[in-house]
This record gives structure tokens, sequence and C-alpha cells, in this order.
């Protein structure tokens, strides 16, 4: 059975994405990663772990959506909506979260899962950038039929602290610059 993966960094439309897929409704639950569901012959994943991670399960016919998107959202959104230690588990890291502040500190490693995907030659991978990517993009990769529900709004971050936006920025400077310039 060949495998479907939807990466991501957290927080980046990647659940929205792979609901679809699997033909769960948006507002339905999924366990936590990675959540895998045997649909159309195919076994489909979501995950956020690095492409480090998956290379030796992946063979040449399976297929890898990665998604990203505003970098700034991510960190926001995963701060105020997943700052729990079983989610950090998703990307692989285990150590202890007290006294760690992601504004300031990527122990995520979101750029290590940006740049693992970005970086990895898959003959069958398609990036997609969550707040502009097409649609038929993404119904011409699958190969089998679903419906992808509207947009999900992303987190409004009006109300975060200046001094926190500018830890952000210089946290991760790096990794918002190679989303800006990435041409997908």
């Amino acid at each position: 059975m060949n495998k479907l993966i939807v990466a991501s960094i957290p927080r980046s439309g990647s659940t929205w994405v792979h609901k679809a897929i699997c033909g769960l409704p948006p507002s339905s639950f999924t366990s936590k990663n990675p959540f895998h569901k045997k649909l159309e012959g195919w076994s489909i994943y979501k995950t956020h772990r690095t492409f480090e991670h998956w290379k030796n399960k992946i063979n040449p016919e399976d297929k890898v959506i990665f998604i990203f998107g505003d970098i700034t959202h991510s960190i926001i959104s995963t701060k105020k909506k997943r700052y729990e230690k079983n989610h950090f588990k998703n990307c692989g890291y285990t150590g202890p979260i007290k006294n760690k502040n992601i504004y300031e500190e990527d122990f995520l490693n979101y750029e290590l899962i940006f740049d693992s995907w970005v970086n990895c030659n898959l003959s069958n991978l398609l990036i997609l950038r969550y707040e502009t990517f097409s649609p038929s993009t993404l119904y011409n990769f699958v190969p089998f039929p679903f419906s992808l529900p509207p947009r999900v709004s992303r987190t409004d971050y009006t109300n975060v602290k200046k001094s926190n936006m500018i830890k952000i920025q210089n946290t991760y400077k790096s990794l918002i610059k190679k989303s800006m310039s990435l041409n997908v």
C-alpha cells in the first residue's frame, strides 16, 4: 500500500489538508502525530517530523505534501494553542518545556523541519504555501478525489506584544527569509 504523507511545521494547515484528503469533517477530532488512515488503497499520514525521520519509510511510489505558511503565525499559534508537552513530541522533542520560550528559541526545530522537506529531493513532493496555494494544484497531486473546505483564517497576532514580535523575528529570521523566498 502506497503512502501519502502530509508534512508541515506545526500550525501550518496540515490538519486542514489532511482532514480534507481523508474525507473527515473540518471540526472532527484527529489523534496526535502521526495520524494515519487507509483510503483508496493509500495509507495517509500527517506528521511534523523531519524528512530524516521518514526517509527510510518512503518508497518511490509514495507521495508527500509539505505545507508551510506564515512563520510568525505558526509560532504564535503554537504558543497560544499548542504549548503543551504532548504536542512537542509531534516534532520529535521530548525534553522539558518548563522555562522554554518558543519566541526566543527554536527548540522544536521548525527550521530543521522546513529545511529537511524543502531540500529532500523527492520526486513525488508537492510544496504548498498555506496562504496562497491553488486547490487545483492539490487536487491534481492527490491520486483520488476529495473536497477541500474553505481555507481557515489564521491566528490573529495583532494582540502580541511588540517585544515578543521582535523576539520571534530575531529567533526565526533565517526561517522567515527562507519561507518568503521559496517560490511555490
